[in-house]
């Protein structure tokens, strides 16, 4: 009996290492998630100087529609990314650490400084 549950008590540690997540590759699929979110941000602050120079916000107006389609394509992708990884969707903490990974590797262009 004692060995078994030697036995079981080390497959089940070599199962958490085994399966453990790699929170690098993850984050990596963040990024690919925020891609066109942080391209459409750039896009959103370099019209929002010229508007505030020239006082005409109509071009900003004029991208709703694009910007609600970059933001349902990005909801889709992180969706994907919990199915793909439900550990990381259950996870408090790794989900922490995939978002601090990829603010490394992907910072938000809007908290970027000038």
């Amino acid at each position: 009996m004692k060995k078994l549950l030697m036995v079981l008590a080390a497959f089940s540690l070599f199962a958490n290492v085994a399966f453990a997540v790699n929170t690098d590759k993850v984050a990596e699929g963040v990024c690919k998630c925020l891609e066109e979110p942080h391209n459409q941000a750039r896009k959103t602050m370099e019209l929002m100087n010229k508007a505030q120079a020239s006082g005409d916000m109509s071009q900003i107006m004029a991208m709703q529609d694009e910007i609600m389609a970059v933001t349902n394509a990005a909801t889709r992708c992180f969706d994907d990314l919990a199915k793909k990884y439900p550990e990381i969707d259950k996870s408090e903490k790794l989900q922490e650490e995939v978002m601090a990974k990829a603010e490394d590797k992907c910072p938000n262009p809007a908290k970027m400084k000038k």
